[in-house]
């Protein structure tokens, strides 16, 4: 059985209360809310005490793995009326990015598995698409790449590759003194 420490430390939702765990169609579903303090306006930032709950909204968000079983983590959400600003909006989530259907935690498991196998092996062993996968390890790559500093490069070296012949050329460009891809 699942308690908030579980989902607290394996799937790193932080701040969420554990209400209860469904097991359907040889998947797990863990239903979770906001902690009661951790509530605020998104938009003036107003304590829990300010609030008042108005609506609800459910969404489901892939969650990792435990062996072969696959787990979804089910946020029960609660739309907010604010006293101090009088805005009313849906409470944020923590654990996820913009509209994403996963959790932070599989992402992260699943730039690990990019790193030792191919994105075909690893969208097989968690059941799901191949472009899911390849976004991921995309979006993961651009934010590394991009923080990348050219100060100290002094010496490049240029090449270009054919990818077919006539068709298509690519151009690498390298740093000589550390052999880094720019």
């Amino acid at each position: 059985m699942a308690t908030t420490s579980f989902v607290y430390h394996t799937l790193g939702l932080r701040g969420h209360r554990h209400l209860k765990t469904e097991y359907k169609g040889g998947c797990t579903y863990h239903h979770v809310e906001l902690a009661a303090g951790k509530r605020r306006c998104r938009a003036c930032r107003a304590p829990s005490c300010e609030l008042t709950l108005e609506g609800r909204f459910e969404r489901t968000f892939r969650a990792l793995p435990v062996g072969s079983r696959r787990q979804f983590v089910v946020l029960d959400g609660h739309e907010q009326r604010c006293g101090r600003c009088g805005h009313r909006l849906r409470e944020p989530i923590l654990f996820a990015d913009g509209k994403q259907r996963h959790i932070r935690a599989f992402e992260r498991y699943v730039i690990d598995l990019c790193r030792i196998a191919p994105i075909k092996h690893v969208s097989l062993l968690l059941g799901v698409s191949w472009t899911l996968v390849k976004e991921i390890f995309k979006q993961h790559l651009h934010r590394r790449l991009k923080k990348r500093s050219l100060k100290c490069v002094r010496r490049i070296a240029i090449d270009e590759l054919a990818i077919r012949k006539g068709h298509q050329y690519m151009t690498v460009i390298l740093d000589l003194d550390t052999g880094r891809i720019l």
